[in-house]
């Protein structure tokens, strides 16, 4: 197994994590407060692992949300930013990246 095999599984595991973690959070607690300091620590959490292309779908998602008068709370809400960060955090770190940075070290 390469590094970048290892890289991606890790990637990927944290997300699962993250995404693990914050469900169990949530469900155990019963005070609202809470919950929402819950869903603001994964947000902020998948969002630093997938900057700067996670920030900008969910911008634009949010924006067709809001267009569409479309609300996603809670674990739907979770669910909705693991998926979206995660896929936009592997794209952006394991394909986009290494593509740029080959062009730039073949010239």
């Amino acid at each position: 197994m390469t590094k970048s095999h290892l890289l991606k599984i890790l990637y990927w595991v944290v997300v699962i994590s993250v995404l693990v973690w914050t469900v169990l959070s949530y469900n155990i607690e019963n005070n609202d407060l809470l919950k929402r300091e819950i869903l603001l620590r994964h947000g902020i959490f998948m969002l630093i692992i997938s900057i700067p292309s996670g920030l900008l779908l969910m911008f634009v998602a949010d924006i067709h949300f809001s267009l569409l008068s479309i609300k996603i709370e809670g674990l739907k809400e979770v669910f909705f930013i693991s998926l979206c960060c995660g896929i936009a955090g592997y794209i952006q770190w394991f394909m986009l990246l290494p593509w740029i940075v080959g062009k730039f070290v073949k010239k």
